[in-house]
C-alpha cells in the first residue's frame, strides 16, 4: 500500500491495508513507512507504532460502497520525521475543479512513486469520489492531491480500482471529516 505524511507522525493510508480480513489489526510492528522512497532508498525510515482505522470500517470483498467511503486509516509514526526532513501535506476538501494527481507505489512499481500528473474527478455521490485515474494493487490509500494552488492538498485517497470498457475507474472518499475523527 501507499501512505502519505499528514503530520510529523501520522501518515495517511486506506483502513483495508492495515486491517486483516476478520477485522483484527495488523501488528503495527510489520509497518515501516518510507518517506521519499526511491530505488531502495528513503528520506526517512520509521517504524509505526500504532494504526487506527475508521471504527465503521470491515475489511470486505469486494468492498460495497459504504466501506469504501470509510477505507481511512491513520498510522502513527515512533517517531517524528522532522520538517526538514520532508513536509507533511495538508488534508482538504477537494476544490471546484475536476483535475487531480495520484502519486503511488503500485504493483510492479514498488521501488519508485509513480506520478499520474492529470487525472479528473468523474463523479461524486455524497462522499464517495470517483476519478479516471489509472491504479493498481499497491495503489491503495495512495494520495489524490488538487495541485491548483500554491501547494498541493491531499483530497481523497485510493480505496479502490477497476475498469470500465477498457477506461480506467479509481474510488476514494472525502477525508477532512473521516481524518478529525
Amino acid at each position: 500500500c501507499t501512505g502519505a505524511l499528514i503530520a510529523s507522525d501520522l501518515v495517511l493510508t486506506a483502513a483495508h491495508c492495515v486491517l486483516e480480513r476478520d477485522g483484527t489489526p495488523v501488528d503495527a510492528s510489520r509497518i515501516l513507512f518510507r518517506a521519499g522512497f526511491s530505488h531502495g532508498t528513503a528520506l526517512a525510515e520509521v517504524s509505526v507504532a500504532r494504526t487506527i482505522a475508521d471504527p465503521d470500517y470491515r475489511n470486505i470483498s469486494p468492498a460495497p460502497l459504504q466501506m469504501i467511503e470509510r477505507d481511512v486509516a491513520l498510522l502513527q509514526l515512533a517517531e517524528p520525521i522532522p520538517s526538514a526532513v520532508i513536509s507533511p501535506f495538508t488534508v482538504a476538501r477537494s476544490g471546484n475543479g475536476d483535475e487531480v494527481s495520484v502519486v503511488s507505489y503500485a504493483e510492479d512499481r514498488a521501488d519508485a512513486l509513480s506520478w499520474q500528473q492529470v487525472c479528473k474527478v468523474i463523479g461524486r455521490e455524497g462522499t464517495l469520489i470517483g476519478f479516471d485515474c489509472d491504479v493498481t494493487f499497491g495503489s491503495s490509500g495512495a494520495p489524490v492531491l488538487d495541485r491548483s494552488g500554491y501547494r498541493a492538498k491531499i483530497v481523497s485517497i485510493i480505496s479502490a480500482g477497476a475498469t470500465d470498457d477498457g477506461a480506467p475507474i479509481a474510488l476514494g472518499m472525502e477525508l477532512p471529516a473521516l481524518v478529525d475523527r
